[in-house]
């Protein structure tokens, strides 16, 4: 009797152990944090990526079959002189951003909208057109982007969860009506338009 008592114990102790470990796996896997979160993180990440650098190569494009040489110089609108790039620039219009006429109502409490006035003041009122991925030859993009005409900025529509948070840009999120910030470490480095110009000069 006191063999199978002590067996008994053994078992119970096992199976509490095992409970445990399978506890702190699952978690690991699929937690806030864990393994399966940071792939579809990283997924978006690179996703979110290859829109905007679409969309601004798309804007260069634009721009160089207007302006042309980007050293030569240009009397701007208010009589300047002034650089093709640095005009083109300026005069960068949603007629020259990779958008359908679809235009996204930003519905007031959203975490789209509570992104949109961290990223540029509580009074800001975006203007978002949906991206045309036709145009920018990403069909393979399976989520929906807007880019605010205002100043360039391309949110996820949707948002991508991240466990409690959701993100509409990569340096942002809200959660829980808060919104929280994140250093974009695990993104590759910001696309910049200076960059792409000096490809075209050399």
């Amino acid at each position: 009797m006191q063999e199978k008592g002590i067996t008994l114990i053994a078992l119970v102790i096992t199976i509490i152990v095992l409970l445990i470990l399978v506890g702190i796996s699952i978690v690991m896997l699929v937690g806030e944090d864990g393994i399966m979160t940071r792939a579809t993180w990283a997924k978006w990440l690179t996703e979110y990526r290859t829109v905007e650098e679409a969309e601004r190569l798309y804007e260069i494009d634009e721009n160089m079959k207007e302006y042309g040489d980007i050293n030569k110089k240009v009397t701007s609108r208010a009589g300047e002189e002034r650089t093709s790039s640095e005009e083109g620039d300026r005069q960068i219009e949603k007629n020259k951003y990779a958008i359908t006429s679809e235009k996204i109502t930003v519905e007031s409490g959203t975490t789209l909208e509570s992104t949109i006035k961290e990223i540029n003041g509580e009074n800001y009122v975006s203007e978002l057109y949906k991206i045309d991925k036709e145009k920018l030859k990403i069909k393979d993009v399976k989520k929906e982007y807007a880019l605010d005409v205002k100043n360039g900025k391309i949110y996820d529509i949707k948002g991508h969860k991240r466990g409690r948070t959701t993100y509409h840009v990569p340096e942002i999120g809200v959660k829980n009506g808060t919104v929280v910030e994140i250093e974009d470490t695990e993104a590759p480095n910001n696309f910049t338009i200076d960059a792409k110009y000096n490809e075209y000069k050399e």
